[in-house]
């Protein structure tokens, strides 16, 4: 047994008290969120802030804060946290085998998390050839995965899922413009056309298994869109209405479109052209420029003329493309993954030759097709911004959401399959 004198004991005892304390301190910053950090000055006690990822895919991958190998904690039901950072801007980079990497530069503020969604890229995606053709392709049917083309007087319809043809015949001098899914079967179409001897265009009914044409409606108004997924048709009446109408029941519903007016600098509604986008929204096309409509809210999406060669809208923004140029501009206040107020307007990226650009699932990131380079964009303004060739010597392509792959148009007339949702 040893004995301690006075002094030592005194010694151990006010030590442990200071390590005691020590150790209280340390839970209570981490407990309150805060942090000592040291600089050229003095020590200081600073407030922390956090990152927070949702990752896809979220396995076997790495992630590297300033360029030193992190390990962010994993989270139960997904995504991955980086906790108590100093205030300051970080450089987050995510590896994994075979994938693109992923860059951000991410500022993180005091008592705040920063998020971040992030969708990991495989290199050289797999293209499956599905066939190829010459004939015009009349449409693309996402919900039938279904290709039409027209050869003189018949249809020949590929089946996607069978990967295979089916012939059908149209009656002699019929017109066809457009073809489209019908609502309530997948054995009938939709036609907009008309037949050789008549002045004004017709949606018709087109039977497949019975080969019967059957005339829905007539079309005389010089503005129109439809809505084949609910049987609809929106039109601009001499009145400068909105009507929706039912193809099958014949039920309208007006809406007055003096918000465009008042919206507009023109005294005059001087419509070019109406588009319906995702079977909510209506885009109306002006000589000034484009405005949003929200058919399930019946409200304006923008009160100023959006000058843009494609706009794509949903709850929370407006996705446009002006001269080459992808800007986002909000439409409420959000704070994912980035924080910004409503009616802030995001310069995103820039292309030299878009020609056509669509959402991805999560809607925050898009398929660009510039050029002929097909890529995956992501839409976080914070540099840099991300993007990924996904494929080369594309004529056009569609996305197929439920099903999880995109259907490429070769400049061959080719067409191909990227299978796995890119994953």
């Amino acid at each position: 047994m040893i004995l301690l004198n006075k002094k030592r004991r005194t010694f151990l005892f006010w030590s442990c008290v200071f390590l005691f304390f020590l150790f209280f301190l340390f839970l209570s910053f981490s407990f309150f969120g805060v942090k000592v950090s040291f600089t050229e000055k003095a020590p200081k006690i600073e407030k922390t802030g956090a990152i927070y990822l949702e990752v896809e895919p979220d396995e076997k991958i790495s992630f590297f804060l300033d360029k030193k190998l992190a390990h962010p904690k994993k989270r139960l039901f997904g995504g991955y946290f980086f906790e108590a950072l100093l205030p300051g801007r970080y450089f987050l980079e995510i590896k994994k085998e075979g994938y693109f990497e992923w860059k951000k530069s991410i500022e993180v503020l005091p008592e705040l998390v920063s998020f971040g969604k992030i969708k990991l890229i495989k290199k050289n995606l797999e293209e499956n050839f599905v066939l190829k053709s010459n004939l015009p392709l009349m449409a693309v049917l996402e919900k039938e995965q279904k290709l039409i083309f027209k050869d003189k007087n018949q249809l020949k319809i590929f089946d996607l899922k069978e990967k295979k043809f089916e012939k059908k015949f149209l009656p002699k001098k019929l017109e066809i413009e457009k073809v489209f899914s019908f609502p309530f079967s997948s054995e009938k179409l939709l036609f907009l056309g008309k037949f050789s001897n008549q002045k004004e265009n017709s949606i018709f009914e087109f039977d497949l298994l019975e080969g019967k044409i059957k005339r829905l409606r007539k079309i005389k108004e010089k503005f129109f869109e439809i809505n084949p997924k609910k049987g609809e048709i929106f039109l601009v009446d001499k009145e400068n209405n909105l009507v929706k109408e039912n193809l099958f029941s014949k039920s309208k519903e007006i809406i007055p479109l003096d918000f465009l007016l008042t919206s507009s600098s023109t005294s005059s509604l001087e419509l070019e052209k109406i588009k319906l986008k995702d079977d909510r929204f209506l885009i109306f096309v002006k000589k000034e420029g484009k405005f949003v409509f929200d058919l399930e809210r019946k409200k304006l999406l923008n009160e100023k003329p959006l000058k843009a060669d494609f706009i794509l809208p949903d709850n929370e923004k407006l996705v446009f493309l002006n001269e080459g140029e992808i800007k986002i501009k909000y439409l409420k206040k959000i704070f994912s993954p980035v924080i910004r107020n409503k009616g802030k307007i995001d310069q995103l990226i820039s292309f030299p030759s878009v020609k056509k650009i669509e959402f991805y699932k999560d809607h925050w990131h898009l398929f660009v097709l510039d050029g002929e380079r097909l890529l995956f964009v992501e839409l976080d303004p914070r540099r840099p911004v991300n993007f990924y060739p996904l494929s080369e010597k594309v004529k056009d392509f569609w996305y197929f959401e439920k099903e999880g792959f995109v259907l490429i148009l070769k400049d061959n007339g080719s067409f191909f399959i990227l299978k796995t949702d890119l994953t």
